[in-house]
């Protein structure tokens, strides 16, 4: 879809009579192959980007530039994602999925895809969760270790030729005792044991392992994040493909996966985010660095440069954790606030819109959107005020306008439900409480001056329950400081935009 503009959002807490945002506040990242979800402190769960089959869960199959909530979950402690599905670990240790499930991934015992979270049945007592392309792993309280979807050599299971689906979580029956900690990739597995030492299963160095074997060279690891390992005394150890310099060492030699080599380039480091061509790695002083492939600038140094050492992440400070994926970086910063960086199809950073690629970070969008068709981007945080934003380009019909800097002024107001009019659907816009004309701008055609008053659309809602309802939310145009007042729409079933303005 193309990139319709940048939204800038506005602190309204004092508006919501608010005096503190910690419930809003965002505690963890996962980033899939085109989507993320963002947990936050009340224990709900937001996700953003690529929803064709389902993997936003939030009961539709449209693209989500700006976080919509997870329908129907709360109580969630812990999340991931990979691939097109993911996954929601709740306080009392049930399991939640959604998504693609052509490969068994959801482990709900059927092929069937979910666009709405479902409990993975017969499993319990989780503490972890990992995934990695079509499959998903579980450490539980007793230190067992369960897997379900394509096993391709995972945890030393099945080595690849003809992969084994399986469709329900399979417990690992040669896992080593006293597991606190696992790691999920494509044709193998890890596991960190209380005494610092990590055993790994599967194609980890040149013969296939069934059974785990240790990883030499390291001990006192607090942390594996794939092929990375990390130190009581923050040094960074790490094995694999280094085509991009993304293991950081300064060069671009691949390193065997069964002899890791210390970092030198970075320490006092508390956590890492590795993916398979980049790296990201957060520091004690609160500072996040970035190594490997940067072709669409998610490295955050505002390059497409690829880096062999570590280079600084603009703007990162204060951060307390991270998240990658494939070709995108986030961190969260103290507060909760959650930037991201890197490639934003489908709009998979969760800022409101889409692009490219985003090469310096970008703050991804609080609150709720208030969705009255595809993506209609007035944003309403869960106290229930709409608050201000800004177009800065606009596209009609697929050609860019000369009309740039068309501003959007849209007042506040407090959380009034009306009654939805008979007839209505989705999307639809009154003036005033009556059906408007919503004009239809095609390339090259000024929309029509339509008349000031307030405005009204029918916009999709979600209660705490997650239920979706339909209400009125209101709309008004007022003068801004250009004297324009805008509103966008875009169609669901066509490439057409309505575009409601006035001088």
């Amino acid at each position: 879809m193309k990139k319709l503009y940048r939204s800038l959002l506005v602190f309204v807490f004092a508006l919501c009579g608010v005096t503190s945002a910690y419930a809003d506040e965002n505690i963890a990242v996962a980033a899939g192959s085109a989507h993320t979800l963002f947990l936050k402190h009340d224990g709900t769960v937001w996700a953003a980007g690529y929803n064709g089959n389902g993997q936003l869960g939030d009961g539709s199959l449209w693209k989500r530039p700006n976080p919509v909530k997870v329908a129907g979950l709360n109580n969630v402690v812990s999340i991931a994602a990979s691939g097109q599905h993911s996954l929601f670990l709740k306080g009392d240790g049930t399991v939640w999925v959604t998504g693609l499930n052509n490969n068994g991934q959801l482990g709900i015992g059927t092929l069937e895809n979910k666009s709405i979270a479902v409990q993975i049945p017969n499993l319990s007592s989780v503490v972890e969760l990992a995934a990695s392309g079509d499959s998903s792993a579980f450490l539980k309280s007793d230190g067992t270790v369960w897997i379900t979807g394509k096993i391709c050599g995972q945890f030393g299971m099945n080595q690849c030729g003809t992969p084994l689906i399986l469709s329900s979580p399979t417990q690992i029956t040669n896992a080593p005792n006293d597991v606190t900690a696992i790691s999920l990739a494509g044709d193998f597995g890890l596991y960190l044991k209380n005494d610092g030492t990590v055993w790994a299963a599967g194609q980890w160095g040149v013969v296939f392992s069934t059974n785990p074997v240790q990883v030499n060279n390291v001990s006192d690891i607090i942390e594996i994040y794939g092929s990375f390992f990390l130190e009581k005394d923050g040094s960074v150890w790490a094995t694999g493909n280094n085509t991009y310099g993304q293991l950081g060492d300064g060069t671009t030699v691949s390193v065997s996966r069964n002899e890791p080599i210390k970092i030198t380039t970075i320490s006092d480091v508390k956590e890492i985010s590795a993916m398979s061509t980049h790296s990201l790695f957060l520091k004690n002083d609160g500072t996040v660095w970035a190594a490997g492939y940067n072709g669409y600038g998610q490295l955050g140094d505002g390059t497409t440069v690829n880096r062999s050492v570590p280079v600084a992440v603009i703007g990162a400070k204060n951060a307390l954790m991270l998240a990658s994926m494939n070709y995108q970086s986030f961190y969260v910063r103290e507060g909760g606030l959650v930037h991201g960086v890197g490639n934003n199809t489908f709009g998979k950073l969760g800022i409101g819109y889409e692009s490219t690629s985003e090469v310096t970070p970008v703050a991804v969008v609080k609150g709720a959107s208030v969705d009255t068709c595809n993506d209609t981007y007035l944003h309403l945080l869960p106290c229930g005020t709409i608050i201000n934003a800004t177009l800065q380009k606009v596209y009609q019909g697929g050609i860019l306008t000369t009309r740039e800097q068309i501003a959007v002024n849209v007042k506040v107001f407090d959380k009034s439900i009306k009654p939805i009019p008979p007839a209505t659907q989705y999307g639809d816009v009154y003036l005033n409480e009556q059906a408007a004309l919503v004009a239809s701008c095609s390339a090259g055609t000024p929309c029509p001056v339509l008349a000031e008053g307030d405005y009204y659309v029918i916009a999709e809602y979600y209660d705490e329950s997650g239920a979706a309802s339909y209400r009125m939310k209101p709309v008004t145009f007022s003068e801004g400081s250009m004297g324009v007042a805008s509103l966008l729409f875009v169609s669901h079933y066509d490439s057409s935009y309505n575009l409601l303005w006035t001088h």
